[in-house]
Order: C-alpha cells, then structure tokens, then sequence
C-alpha cells in the first residue's frame, strides 16, 4: 500500500518550513549578528558645523520639552549619526568619560554623521559663520 500526500497537506508543510527559515535567519540577524542600523542624535558643536537646532516648547507640559528661561539649555544643537549596531561598544558614557559609543571610526564602513543643510526638511539648521558672529566665544581670562 503506498501513501498519498494530499496537495494541502504539502503546501502546509512547505510554508510552514519557509516560515521557520524565515524566522532563524532574522533571529540570527539581529540577535547573534546585531545586523541592523542605529540612529541616534548626538551633540554638535554650532562654532564648526551646520547642526540641526531644537528649541523647547513653551507650552509643553512634558518635562525635558518645557522652557527653563535659560536660551543655553532652552536651544540644543545636534546631529545625527548611523552605525551598525556590532560596531557599538559596550560602555556606559555616564560612568566611562572614554566611552564614545556614538563616534564613527576611521575605517568603519556603514557609519554616517548627518549634519543639516540648507532647507533640511528634518529641521531648522545653524550656520556657524552666523553662530559666531551672534555668540562671540567666551575668552578665558588668564592669570
């Protein structure tokens, strides 16, 4: 007597094989390889760069968004910047003054900084010919 597989039974097993293939290979992806990019902001100086500008909101009741009065903490300047996750180190920058998890390394491949340009539509942008001219540096006195 031989046995028959029926057409629904095979094609059942079929996607449930394609299923979990599918499934190990993007665990193994992101879990095991951390094959995947981060974008993070990070803080830019407005004296070289061509920064993106964020300033709080004076009706936001959500802490971190609301306005302090001060126009130092009230206005931040930031770029952004994409890694591969692998290539993150593990370190903690508030314990480790060292630790530069965001700092794209000479050879690394797939790192980008993203600094605004004119009419960026992700932001208001800073122009540091401009920056200076309105925020003289401050000198440090010497003794």
């Amino acid at each position: 007597m031989e046995k028959k597989i029926n057409a629904g039974k095979m094609y059942l097993i079929i996607v449930g094989i394609i299923t979990v293939g599918s499934i190990l290979a993007t665990y193994t992806r992101i879990i095991i390889q951390k094959n995947y990019t981060i974008e993070s902001q990070v803080d830019c100086d407005p004296y070289v760069h061509n920064c993106f500008v964020w300033r709080c909101d004076p009706e936001s009741i959500v802490e971190g968004e609301s306005c302090t009065g001060d126009p130092k903490i009230d206005t931040q300047y930031y770029n952004l910047v994409k890694r591969i996750a692998t290539n993150i180190p593990r370190c903690d920058p508030d314990k480790d003054e060292n630790c530069l998890p965001m700092l794209c390394g000479k050879s690394e491949k797939k790192c980008e900084s993203i600094f605004c340009v004119e009419n960026d539509p992700l932001g208001e942008c800073s122009n540091p010919i401009e920056y200076a001219k309105n925020n003289p540096p401050e000198e440090v006195e010497q003794e």
